[in-house]
């Protein structure tokens, strides 16, 4: 189990993020602020390295804090008594957790609240780091909007007056033949340390680099406001999405509305009142839309291949989820695999678990 992203593996995108960062920060103060008006860079350069604390700061946290369900970090184990309508049982961490957990394979725990996985961060965004996520993305569209707009200004002005970036430039870096002019920052024959072609080259592979960039977080910024104004999570919008193109392509309207989980699953298990016996639960059926070689291999599964939760309100979808796939060959973490070998399912029979009055929920992977 991962504790926070701070744990090797690291990602390659984390590590990227390791490295573009100081790139952008060094190259700012490198090749912007000495281009700049003396009052004008001290001021752009004092909001810009704060704002870059700020992000390195917020970023940190994010990679720190561990997202997992609260059952999770107490290992606290639950009587009866405490097992609610408002608890789901994952058999991978088993543990009740809260229903809106769920179980990352990347992470191998089950996460609070459970946004997404960040492969920036190497950790999941959840219920205990989502708000330093949200002010993080919103900082990193200000950093990245800012130097933009900075760049654009040089590089106008590179070609409006380049007296004055060539002159701003030569008080840093100096001239070739060690003085500028008398009285002056002109440097004489154009001898300048820090040459104005080198000074657009620079501005002009940045922007070209920071306007995609920013683009793509001002999306993700509007995206996640939204989401907070309708108080849902990147998670919930993608099995909307998954199961409104399922229906159309079904044409099923009935379950573009359904309020269950997208997945493969069946009803839990439950006990006659004359008897106290268990009941099996139905064998899931699997939608026509999934794959001949996936509905082919079913028949040859005892019992559910897809974990899911029950959510607990006695809808149980049964479709194949794209998302998904992966758990069909391989339901369990990479740890729990090592340790159980193939005989290890993420989804835990009846006759497997021995259960109180109240059944046991399954575990859906993410």
């Amino acid at each position: 189990m991962r504790t926070n992203g701070w744990q090797a593996p690291f990602d390659l995108l984390q590590v990227v993020a390791w490295v573009t960062f100081p790139v952008l920060l060094g190259g700012f103060f490198a090749f912007y602020v000495p281009f700049l008006p003396a009052t004008l860079a001290i001021v752009l350069g004092v909001i810009y390295g704060t704002n870059g604390v700020l992000i390195m700061v917020l970023a940190g946290l994010c990679t720190y804090i561990n997202p997992a369900d609260r059952n999770i970090l107490t290992e606290a184990e639950l009587s009866p008594a405490q097992i609610t309508d408002d608890l789901l049982y994952c058999n991978v961490c088993t543990k009740y957790v809260d229903k809106r957990s769920r179980h990352c394979r990347l992470c191998e725990k089950c996460v609070a609240t459970f946004d997404h996985h960040c492969k920036w961060l190497n950790n999941c965004v959840g219920a205990h780091n989502y708000r330093y996520f949200f002010v993080l993305i919103c900082s990193t569209l200000v950093f990245t909007m800012f130097q933009l707009a900075v760049g654009v200004y040089l590089f106008a002005t590179s070609f409006a007056d380049p007296t004055s970036i060539t002159s701003n430039g030569a008080a840093t870096y100096g001239c070739k033949d060690g003085t500028p002019a008398s009285g002056t920052n002109v440097c004489t024959n154009d001898g300048y340390m820090f040459p104005l072609v080198a000074v657009k080259i620079l501005l002009g592979l940045y922007s070209a680099f920071l306007v995609p960039s920013t683009v793509s977080i001002l999306q993700l910024v509007i995206f996640h406001i939204k989401l907070c104004r309708n108080g849902s999570t990147t998670y919930d919008y993608i099995v909307e999405q998954r199961r409104a193109k399922i229906a159309r392509a079904r044409g099923d309207s009935a379950l573009a509305n359904d309020e269950g989980d997208l997945c493969v699953c069946s009803a839990p298990r439950r006990r006659t009142a004359s008897e106290g016996a268990t009941q099996q639960p139905p064998r899931p059926t699997v939608s026509s839309a999934a794959p001949a070689s996936f509905r082919s291999s079913a028949a040859a599964i005892d019992g559910p291949f897809v974990g899911s939760f029950d959510r607990g309100f006695g809808k149980h979808v049964q479709l194949y989820d794209h998302s998904s796939e992966e758990t069909h060959h391989s339901p369990t973490s990479p740890s729990q695999r090592e340790e159980f070998g193939q005989q290890f399912h993420a989804y835990a029979s009846p006759a497997a678990i021995k259960l109180g009055a109240s059944a046991k929920r399954e575990s859906f992977f993410v």
